[in-house]
């Protein structure tokens, strides 16, 4: 089976995706990017306004002002970046809409791929921007150092004078070592966006509150980092006390430095490092080079590994693995509960059932296969149609029918599935013909019988958008969705 239908439905187009990138991006002002883009520029352009004089003092405080900001914000950029995975999560329980959105059948892989890329998506332009700021210091960086040359003979009672009378066209930018550090700097700030936003959403399922799972998912970022490099290195023998170290040539040395601290540093240092022994030490770039590599490693197996501790804790949360049908061998959580509600009866104290407002039971209607404008609507393509209430653990689905000085209420039971918007304009339905029932229930990998097959419609409204389509059983036409007809 081919994987492009996979990577259509849960990347390409996953509309949990585009949900959590443009809540994401409206989280932060116009004006905010504003500002930071024009300080930005502002402190970049610094060196380019005093490029014929004093040109290597203003560099420096560029340089200086640039690495303050990198220092700063990276941080800040791992906290947002775990903040907004976890409120993907929250966002929805604060909302009331997790048991509608668990309602669509979908997986609970989609579900995980829509948060975790709606979560990069809507972290991009913070990514771009710390990206502008890193290379803008390595680029000032390479450019200091092409003037060392200019003043290695220079006495030092005209070093002063020799250093101010440099310019902007002393500088000799060596223009493949930029475009080195840059794709390094590139990787790594991805695969950083990448691993935080995944160990953000595998703690955001865990029935914490919000500051407490964003708190947990940091410390938990900066213990693995951490707990990396000391293990590592302690492994290897280089921070063994005295006289249990190992000592290791210079070129390994530096390729374990290298790989161990790719975590901790994000290869900030690292690319540093290039950029200082390209011109003296040209010995240990292939060194320095070869740890970035492997540093890739310990960011991928993460990443995975964090992302399938998601899926695993979404489902003890409810989600289901396969969408509509559960995996083989497995029970869903109301059904262990059901179970143990069940063992456990014979201890319970018996009690009175609770009293609950008689009110009339509206006829449920299952209509033929093929039956058009099922319930003898009025102009039924006036009302405007919501989803309005869903019970996950009697699978029935409510929906709200409204126009000019009239409401009405849908009410399906046995809800399988259900593929549409939260609002959506028309209620013309249809029965689907067995076909189209059959040709759904084998997309959705559906176990069919008699009984589901006789119980079950596959209940459609074409739009001008899509088709909505709601796999139920019976369904009734309210009045008043009085709390005894839901």
């Amino acid at each position: 089976m081919s994987s492009y239908p996979v990577l259509q439905t849960d990347v390409y187009n996953n509309p949990i995706a585009w949900r959590e990138a443009v809540g994401v991006f409206r989280s932060r002002s116009q004006w905010f990017w504003r500002v930071a883009c024009a300080i930005t520029a502002f402190v970049v352009l610094i060196p380019v306004l005093h490029g014929q004089y004093y040109f290597w003092r203003s560099l420096n405080t560029a340089i200086g002002i640039l690495l303050m900001m990198n220092i700063i914000l990276f941080p800040m950029f791992i906290v947002r970046t775990i903040t907004m995975a976890v409120d993907s999560v929250a966002r929805e329980r604060r909302g009331q809409t997790w048991e509608l959105l668990l309602l669509t059948g979908v997986s609970t892989w989609r579900v995980i791929m829509g948060k975790w890329l709606g979560t990069l998506r809507g972290l991009l332009r913070d990514c771009l921007w710390l990206y502008g700021l890193r290379l803008a210091l390595f680029a000032g960086f390479i450019a200091e150092r092409s003037l060392h040359p200019y003043l290695r003979d220079v006495h030092w009672r005209d070093y002063d004078t020799v250093r101010d009378s440099l310019t902007l066209f002393n500088v000799q930018m060596d223009v493949g070592l930029l475009l080195l550090v840059a794709g390094i700097t590139a990787v790594y700030l991805l695969l950083e966006l990448l691993l935080s936003s995944a160990m953000g959403l595998a703690i955001a399922f865990f029935p914490w509150s919000h500051k407490a799972g964003a708190w947990v998912a940091i410390g938990l970022r900066v213990g693995v980092a951490v707990l990396f490099f000391l293990v590592f290195n302690f492994i290897n023998g280089s921070i063994r006390p005295y006289p249990f170290n190992v000592r290791y040539p210079e070129t390994m040395q530096t390729f374990l430095h290298s790989f161990s601290g790719a975590l901790t540093e994000n290869s900030a240092m690292v690319s540093a490092s290039i950029i200082t022994a390209a011109s003296e030490r040209t010995y240990i770039v292939n060194s320095l080079l070869a740890g970035l590599v492997l540093g890739t490693l310990p960011y991928l197996a993460l990443t995975l590994f964090s992302l399938r501790a998601a899926v695993s804790v979404a489902y003890r949360a409810g989600v289901n693995p396969a969408g509509p049908e559960t995996r083989r061998g497995t029970k869903t959580k109301a059904k262990r509960d059901h179970d143990y509600d069940r063992d456990h009866d014979h201890d319970r104290e018996p009690h009175a059932p609770a009293e609950v407002p008689a009110v009339p039971a509206p006829s449920a209607t299952r209509p033929a296969p093929g039956t058009a404008n099922v319930f003898k609507l009025a102009a039924p393509e006036q009302y405007q149609v919501e989803l309005f209430h869903y019970q996950r653990s009697l699978s029935r689905l409510l929906l709200r029918l409204h126009r000019a000085g009239e409401t009405r209420y849908l009410r399906f039971s046995s809800v399988g599935y259900v593929d549409a918007p939260l609002t959506w304009a028309g209620a013309n339905f249809h029965t689907a013909p067995d076909s189209d029932y059959v040709a759904l229930a084998q997309g959705l990998n559906r176990r069919e019988n008699s009984f589901t097959a006789d119980g079950l419609r596959l209940y459609t409204v074409v739009t001008p958008e899509k088709t909505i389509r709601i796999l139920a059983g019976a369904v009734e036409l309210l009045d008043e969705p009085h709390p005894a007809a839901l």
